[in-house]
């Protein structure tokens, strides 16, 4: 009898608890969501958005001028406002997941992320969780890794591109140099009159820091006819920064370019650039390895590889580039490479896919090697010469024509990448 009192007590209390707390003249309470990954009313930090199951949108930080020594937070978003560059001494560090938007804007008004000479970039991204560099426009949130921007309206030139800027050796016309000399030059897209802008140096073992899981996407603006800034530029990079596993996807302009510097790269994806996927100039003496680029702009001089030589006689011209393990696909664009100005260096183990007639592009005399690659053409169409004097430069070892190519990149490195997502490959 006890307990069934007790019991008839606990339901009246109840009742009554219930009357009290959502009497009629209160109205209908809106019940509160139930979250099967612990996050209630929209973060972890408790911040309300309303009771819904869905993260808040991210706290967003602006970055202008210069950004001085920092680490970032990757549950926020940074938001980069015309040119933001780390000067001299400075260090900033990116962890993984990170994601950095760039507003709009063309010649005076692009933005960029600029890392000056003796400054440091430390972004050490994961395969599960890459660093991301995109537009304004793209509405990611931390802890994605897929852009909202549609990938087939190829959305190209929405701001400018990474920049790193380093001491190691370059050679630049000396009438458009820093020094005078050819030795300094001051790098593309990016005014002179900007202290940051200047490149190059004598340190061929100089540190610009650490890129690991970087990708970069809608990049490309214009300063000024001809002055663009790519996805990827590197200026006088040294072989003290380490780079590697780099995607740049839909690029106005090229979508890595070297200007001199001896910087190694592995692992790097191109798709949907304008210009150039891959730009080699003023005696760069690094070594690309590992590389896919998926071409697709059909216009003359738009191609997978753009190679120069030194520009500056007898200054720093001993530097010879090497591309190895690198796959090219036709997938409507314009040559796999040109080699011009003097170009010197090697291409190994190599393959070109889908591509049909006067591939490999000679415009002056070269000192290129070809060796141990494969493309889909015979010989006598993969190789064009301007003039005939210039195919007396070009030496070919070992390479295999009208094959399907077995050699080249090896596509599973790029698994973690936005054009994987896409079903690019």
């Amino acid at each position: 009898m006890k307990s069934m009192k007790l019991l008839f007590s606990l339901l009246v209390l109840t009742a009554l608890f219930t009357f009290t707390s959502c009497g009629d003249d209160e109205g209908p309470t809106t019940p509160i969501a139930t979250c099967t990954d612990g996050i209630q009313n929209g973060n972890e930090t408790g911040v309300d958005c309303g009771g819904s199951c869905e993260p808040c949108a991210a706290e967003e930080v602006e970055f202008n001028g210069s950004i001085g020594t920092q680490t970032l937070d990757a549950s926020k978003i940074y938001i980069i406002d015309r040119f933001a560059y780390v000067d001299e001494g400075d260090v900033l560090t990116i962890p993984a997941g990170t994601i950095l938007k760039a507003n709009d804007g063309q010649g005076a008004d692009a933005s960029a992320l600029i890392i000056a000479r003796g400054g440091k970039l430390i972004a050490k991204g994961t395969a599960d969780n890459p660093i991301i560099l995109t537009s304004i426009n793209d509405e990611i949130q931390p802890g994605e890794t897929e852009s909202t921007i549609d990938p087939t309206t190829l959305s190209r030139g929405q701001w400018g591109g990474l920049i790193l800027l380093g001491k190691a050796p370059v050679s630049v016309k000396p009438a458009d140099s820093a020094d005078g000399e050819g030795r300094e030059g001051y790098i593309e897209g990016v005014p002179s009159s900007n202290s940051f802008a200047i490149y190059g140096g004598n340190d061929s073992a100089d540190s610009s820091g650490e890129l690991e899981y970087l990708s970069i996407r809608y990049t490309g603006s214009t300063l000024s006819t001809d002055e663009e800034i790519q996805g990827l530029t590197l200026g006088g990079v040294g072989s003290g920064t380490k780079i590697e596993n780099i995607e740049i996807y839909s690029s106005f302009d090229d979508g890595v370019e070297f200007f001199g510097g001896s910087v190694n790269v592995t692992n790097l994806l191109v798709a949907y650039q304008t210009d150039d996927a891959i730009d080699i100039d003023q005696s760069y003496s690094g070594t690309v390895d590992n590389a896919m680029v998926f071409l697709f702009n059909p216009e003359a001089g738009n191609d997978g590889m753009e190679i120069d030589g030194p520009e500056a006689a007898g200054v720093n011209d001993g530097g010879y580039f090497t591309v190895k393990n690198t796959t090219i696909v036709q997938k409507g664009g314009a040559n796999i490479a040109r080699f011009k100005s003097k170009a010197q260096g090697t291409v190994e183990n190599f393959a070109a896919v889908d591509f049909d007639g006067q591939s490999l592009r000679f415009e002056g005399a070269s000192d290129v090697t070809i060796k141990n690659s494969h493309f889909n053409e015979s010989e006598q169409s993969v190789y064009s010469f301007k003039d005939a004097a210039d195919e007396a430069t070009v030496t070919k070892e070992n390479n295999e024509y009208s094959v399907t190519p077995s050699t080249g990149a090896t596509a599973s490195s790029f698994n973690w990448t936005f054009s994987k997502s896409t079903g690019l490959f």
